[in-house]
């Protein structure tokens, strides 16, 4: 359907397993657009054009929920393995 998923560390987490269900929990909390949009376009590889088609919002708007979403995992993810952020 789409090509492959782009990679980076928070989707790493995702094929390598991570312990807990950890990626799981923090994907699940993050507000349903930004869950959709990581969803579509990291997990399903979805093109960010056509995640914004699917879901009715603009390129930039996707592009932002993305950005916003993985910030938050990868310092959530960050803090989990014992190295605070900031």
């Amino acid at each position: 359907m789409f090509d492959h998923a782009p990679r980076n560390r928070v989707t790493d987490e995702v094929t390598t397993g991570c312990p807990c269900g950890c990626w799981f929990t923090r994907w699940w909390k993050l507000p349903d657009r930004q869950r959709t949009c990581v969803t579509l376009h990291y997990l399903l590889g979805a093109p960010v054009k056509a995640v914004a088609s699917l879901i009715g919002l603009s390129c930039s708007t996707v592009r932002s929920h993305l950005a916003v979403a993985m910030n938050q995992l990868a310092i959530e993810l960050t803090e989990r393995d014992g190295v605070p952020s900031g």
